[in-house]
């Protein structure tokens, strides 16, 4: 783990490529290539809570928090580009769980602190409300 610092908060495997993971930490985003071994920061965005691979495994999703929830796509075949997604608003929450559906990959949800559930059909453009602080919120999903 040469190379890793500070608690780790957050840990993803890609989706083909075993030897591949990244780890969130209040330090950043880390890459290994080689199971662990070896790390490398890929953003130093804050402290990192959740993270996920996109099912393609091109991209990893990363939530971070300072004082508001930010979701944060890094493009890991362009150079690294980071761009910010948008949220619902999530007053005080921070993102704690990413995950994707495999079998159709622009849909995916995000769990947080709060127990509040939100699933997007379209990487993040839009989003509803499925849980509202674990309590189920009608919805037309």
């Amino acid at each position: 783990m040469r190379g890793l610092a500070g608690e780790v908060k957050a840990i993803a495997v890609h989706p083909s490529d075993t030897a591949s993971l990244v780890v969130g930490t209040q330090s950043g985003l880390f890459l290994s290539r080689n199971s662990g071994d070896n790390f490398v920061l890929i953003s130093s965005k804050r402290p990192v809570f959740a993270a996920s691979f996109d099912p393609s495994g091109e991209a990893v999703w990363f939530g971070t928090y300072d004082r508001v929830a930010k979701l944060v796509r890094l493009d890991l075949e362009a150079g690294l580009t980071a761009r910010d997604v948008a949220l619902p608003p999530l007053k005080g929450d921070a993102i704690a769980h990413i995950a994707f559906n495999p079998f159709n990959t622009v849909e995916m949800a995000i769990a947080t602190a709060r127990r509040n559930l939100f699933v997007s059909r379209d990487e993040g453009a839009n989003w509803i409300q499925l849980l509202n602080e674990g309590d189920p919120v009608r919805s037309t999903y």
